[in-house]
């Protein structure tokens, strides 16, 4: 009997499924949070859309300069208005003045205070520049976040980031991580597909030659315990595998003569017929024991 052949490349195959599939989940569990994150930030607390509070802004003039560069990326976080502390760099939206409405990135030079002339509490901010005027005053509600750092050598890379087909990049490249994996998995499975109907073919010729193994096994003790019991040597017992198997091939030829309408002859158990053969064998064997005994008395 050939050995069993399994599929050694199956292990492989499913370790990289699992990671594949793990790589998948931590992606899209991510993605969920950050999803959540920002939404939470934008809707529940009023603030610009940041994720965890953190978010990046572009300077785009030079206000702020030398500290920060036009064209410089920072990392900001949002903070309560009120909390702002003078020499701050913040992100606010001027209320009055001639860039009322504006996003403007400034420093505070006077922490929160109440302006009478308002009747709010606000703050006031100046750029860095050289000869920077003092802002009008901003209430501290208009102030967005706080300034943490410069982010260095990410302006091009950010550009575009916010570019359209950098857009476009950030939601494609995910999708067509995605389809490359779903087209790598179905690649897989077929080129597997063979290597599995031949183990499971392989499998079922085993199966077979074990079971027909066991059955003439079970067949040949059968015979040699007859054989043993004096059956042998009686004329018309069993003598050998050989003459089982004769037996079966000539009720089959019976049962195919009795019926010569069918088509084909009917499927018979070998199991029974060999057992109603050996029992007519061990019959006939005690028939000519028993003529032998009187054979023996009458003389």
């Amino acid at each position: 009997m050939k050995p069993h052949r399994t599929n050694q490349n199956a292990p492989k195959r499913s370790i990289g499924k699992k990671i594949s599939t793990a790589i998948l989940i931590v992606v899209f569990t991510f993605l969920l949070v950050c999803a959540a994150s920002v939404i939470t930030t934008k809707f529940i607390y009023h603030k610009p859309a940041a994720l965890f509070g953190y978010r990046i802004v572009k300077i785009v003039t030079d206000s702020m300069s030398p500290e920060i560069p036009a064209g410089s990326y920072i990392l900001v976080k949002n903070i309560d208005g009120a909390d702002v502390e003078e020499g701050d760099v913040v992100v606010h939206i001027p209320a009055y003045g001639a860039f009322a409405g504006m996003p403007m990135t400034h420093k505070c030079v006077k922490g929160p205070y109440y302006d009478v002339n308002y009747q709010q509490t606000c703050i006031l901010t100046q750029g860095t520049k050289e000869g920077a005027p003092i802002d009008a005053p901003v209430p501290i509600a208009n102030v967005q976040s706080v300034y943490l750092h410069t982010i260095a050598h990410a302006g091009s890379f950010f550009d575009f980031l916010t570019s359209r087909w950098g857009v476009i990049t950030l939601v494609a490249l995910p999708c067509l991580i995605v389809v490359v994996l779903q087209i790598s998995r179905m690649i897989r499975a077929v080129v597997a597909k063979p290597d599995e109907d031949k183990v499971k073919e392989e499998a079922e010729r085993i199966e077979k030659e074990r079971a027909e193994a066991q059955k003439q096994a079970v067949l040949q003790s059968m015979i040699g315990q007859d054989s043993a019991n004096g059956a042998a040597g009686s004329s018309g017992a069993v003598g050998d595998f050989g003459d089982v198997m004769a037996y079966i091939a000539r009720e089959k030829a019976k049962s195919a003569e009795a019926k010569p309408d069918d088509g084909a002859p009917p499927k018979e158990d070998e199991m029974s017929s060999v057992l109603a053969f050996i029992a007519k064998q061990k019959a006939l064997a005690e028939e000519q024991k028993k003529d032998s005994v009187i054979d023996d008395g009458g003389k």
